[in-house]
């Protein structure tokens, strides 16, 4: 037989509601046993959640004969630590025999109760919550956290996770460093193309590549290069990407307008139009939300999330699966 709830009390345990959490551990196992104590302290929804498990994992079963099983409280919670952190059935295992005060939410005291749960057992009751029996739980579970936010149903809950940086191949970038990696890649291209489609004005690409990377050193310090050093390396690299636009409209007037190389030149000169901004001259701060980190990997964001010793890091946010 299956019961819900272990009806035989030791002297030693301790109800569920009255069950001491630390509400300020970052670790995800007291957040998940929080969520746990809420929905068994609310005797309406808690009454609701055992009827819906007995319904799904006990549907014909006479309750009064056989061997005494798993309750179908203990086999929710194993359930829903095993879900909310992402293990497998091997640390659960562990974790059902070793942690304490999980083992309180399964019904077993500090003392005198030394219940060892096998692994077999474990595999074998937790598996019986199948998608459609967890989704109707996930149901009521969201009914109950709008509840606890005094929100309608129908009103969306907004919720935090924790997440990490993948970091992307990128430098530091500055509006001068990003502009002289958009102008050598698109020198280069504008250059390579204009050779294969016979089309003069640009024979001294390479020149050029070193001329404007000769201005880009003599202003890569910004704090301290001259206006005059920011105005000139500006004003060539604006020159160039004039003559880059002309260029970029006779090779497709002439039929290369598929190509790989025009696609790639057409970027470069979004980024060096982007990054020619007089802002510079005049010594103001372009705001976040108008930069790009990187030419390459534009994807890339300006992440500050107050790490001690890493103030900044350049990459994708990403939240791990829970």
């Amino acid at each position: 037989m299956r019961q819900t709830i272990n009806p035989l009390r030791q002297l030693s345990d301790i109800d569920i509601e009255n069950i001491n959490l630390n509400d300020k551990s970052r670790d995800d196992t007291p957040a998940i046993l929080i969520g746990l104590q809420k929905l068994y302290s609310d005797p309406s929804l808690r009454t609701r959640l055992l009827a819906l498990l007995e319904e799904g994992l006990v549907p014909d079963v006479n309750r009064k004969l056989g061997r005494p099983e798993m309750g179908l409280w203990q086999i929710l919670v194993m359930g829903v630590v095993m879900q909310g952190l992402d293990c497998d059935f091997d640390h659960l295992h562990d974790m059902v025999n070793e942690h304490k005060t999980l083992r309180k939410f399964l019904g077993h005291s500090d003392i005198f109760d030394e219940t060892c749960y096998s692994y077999q057992s474990i595999v074998d009751n937790v598996t019986l919550l199948t998608p459609a029996l967890l989704d109707a739980v996930n149901q009521l579970i969201v009914e109950c956290g709008h509840t606890v936010s005094h929100k309608a149903p129908d009103e969306t809950l907004y919720g935090r996770c924790d997440s990490f940086v993948v970091e992307t191949d990128v430098h530091y970038p500055t509006d001068v460093n990003l502009l002289w990696d958009a102008m050598r890649c698109l020198l280069r291209v504008v250059g390579r193309e204009t050779s294969r489609a016979q089309i003069g004005g640009w024979r001294q690409s390479k020149h050029l590549t070193a001329s404007v990377q000769k201005k880009f050193n003599q202003c890569r310090n910004t704090s301290r290069a001259s206006r005059a050093d920011i105005k000139a390396y500006l004003d060539q690299c604006h020159g160039l990407v004039t003559r880059a636009e002309e260029t970029l409209l006779e090779l497709r007037a002439v039929g290369i307008t598929k190509d790989k190389a025009l696609t790639r030149m057409a970027d470069y000169l979004r980024h060096a139009q982007r990054q020619i901004d007089r802002r510079l001259l005049r010594g103001e701060t372009i705001p976040t939300a108008e930069k790009v980190f990187s030419v390459f990997e534009d994807y890339t964001r300006w992440i500050a999330k107050g790490k001690a010793g890493t103030p900044v890091e350049l990459g994708v946010p990403v939240c791990p699966r829970r």
